[in-house]
């Protein structure tokens, strides 16, 4: 066998084998030039052509830089019995070169690139651009990128998290793929474990937050209460400039509490009213880990009554036993008791709409029906005659109406009280639901 001793000449052959033409080849080894060029069709300027190349490319920078590495006077231990046949046959030839090819496949591990080609004829090296592969690993990658875009767009017009299912169904649909559930599974799975890591990151800006919009808002109430084990517990947030939103507004403040539905749970405690121009502004909001009770509606309108004193101003009717603003509610747990204990001297109205689910509820669809036009009417005989007719048709239901009281929900009890102060045409809690769906994304953890 043939091999190179240099060891300057064997890393410039195993640099890059673009050289690899028999031309090249034969200037390395003079010794076996004579045969080649026999087994060979010879050009007209007497040099060697690859008959597989069309065009002459020429030599590129890699040959440049193999002949500037060869020595000139190099030393090639050639075995005794190939001295011995003289290279007489072209077989025999044909072998050395391609043993000598083995040699440099090996050293460049891609033996594919080098391969000889029809008798003595050797196809030069090229490196086109490689086309996109197609094994296991591309395609897993691939797949892992595609499946996190679609879990991210599931996310965003569903209400909850993703699940594997969502994504096959978004994958037939929009990238028209057929992903396995495995891999949907996994990479739901990875997406969630990314986001709490994220969560868990962003929990330790709320404390430096809380501080600095305190700073920066003079006169805001801001700040974060944390439990025995140092976990967040509760966070309550007023700008201070809601204080004076309140005297531009509509006296009607609506307050609501909504779940959080993200990984970490909590409930929304939040309270909004709305301008002669129907915009919506957030007075004051908070996040704790307790539920919807009456210890947490305490806790949240205690603040609220001290962030926004403007809230307990005084009526500007002087015949109004009440103060300015009015309460709105969805008469939630603890809520009745908490506002009578906190704000004692406001007006509480109750919102129509969950009166009428409740008593459809318990009493059926055609009772409830009732409950609207009860509500609405602004006239005295008639409101007695729709009683008149729910009291005969479900005395439970028209018992359950009454012991909640006219002033909290009907129109028509501004007629028989002068002292109620107006509720500006507002029955239902809908300034809440709005405000709450514009925090829905912060609500789905998102």
């Amino acid at each position: 066998m043939l091999f190179v001793d240099d060891p300057a000449l064997y890393r410039g052959l195993s640099a890059n084998a673009e050289w690899a033409t028999l031309e090249n080849l034969s200037s390395f080894f003079p010794a076996l030039l004579p045969s080649l060029r026999n087994e060979s069709s010879p050009a007209e300027d007497g040099e060697l052509v690859d008959e597989t190349c069309q065009e002459d490319e020429g030599p590129n920078e890699d040959e440049e830089l193999v002949a500037e590495t060869r020595p000139e006077n190099s030393i090639y231990d050639v075995e005794d019995e190939l001295f011995e046949k003289q290279f007489a046959g072209p077989s025999q030839v044909f072998q050395t070169v391609e043993e000598l090819m083995v040699v440099i496949m090996l050293t460049r591990k891609r033996p594919e690139t080098l391969l000889p080609s029809g008798d003595h004829v050797l196809h030069p090296v090229r490196s086109p651009a490689s086309p996109m592969r197609t094994d296991g690993r591309c395609l897993k990658k691939r797949s892992k990128e595609v499946i996190k875009q679609l879990a991210s767009d599931v996310a965003l017009h569903k209400h909850a998290l993703p699940t594997a299912n969502d994504v096959i169904k978004a994958g037939v649909h929009k990238k028209k793929t057929l992903l396995s559930y495995k891999q949907c599974y996994r990479g739901v799975n990875a997406r969630k474990e990314s986001k709490i890591i994220s969560d868990y990151m962003s929990f330790q800006f709320v404390g430096p937050y809380v501080q600095t919009f305190a700073q920066r808002n003079p006169g805001s109430t801001a700040f974060m209460e944390r439990g025995s084990d140092n976990r967040i517990q509760r966070v309550f947030v007023c700008p201070s400039f809601a204080n004076d939103v309140l005297m531009c507004v509509r006296p009607v403040i609506s307050i609501d509490a909504a779940h959080m539905r993200s990984e970490w749970k909590g409930t929304l405690y939040l309270a909004t009213v709305k301008s002669a121009l129907d915009d919506l502004y957030p007075v004051a909001y908070a996040i704790t880990v307790d539920g919807e009770d009456l210890q947490g509606w305490l806790w949240f309108l205690e603040h609220l009554k001290a962030s926004a004193p403007n809230l307990i101003t005084e009526h500007f009717r002087r015949e109004c036993s009440y103060k300015l603003f009015t309460f709105m509610s969805d008469r939630g747990k603890g809520l009745i008791i908490a506002l009578r204990n906190v704000f004692p001297d406001n007006h509480n109205c109750y919102c129509v709409v969950h009166i009428r689910r409740n008593v459809e509820t318990e009493y059926g669809k055609k009772i409830a029906n009732m409950v609207t036009p009860v509500s609405m009417t602004s006239s005295l005989p008639e409101k007695r005659a729709l009683l008149t007719q729910l009291e005969r048709k479900s005395p439970d239901a028209y018992k359950y109406l009454t012991d909640i009281g006219a002033k909290r929900w009907m129109d028509s009890a501004w007629l028989e009280d002068e002292k109620l102060p107006p509720r500006y045409g507002f029955r239902n809690s809908n300034i809440s639901e709005s405000a709450n769906n514009m925090l829905n994304d912060a609500r789905n953890g998102n």
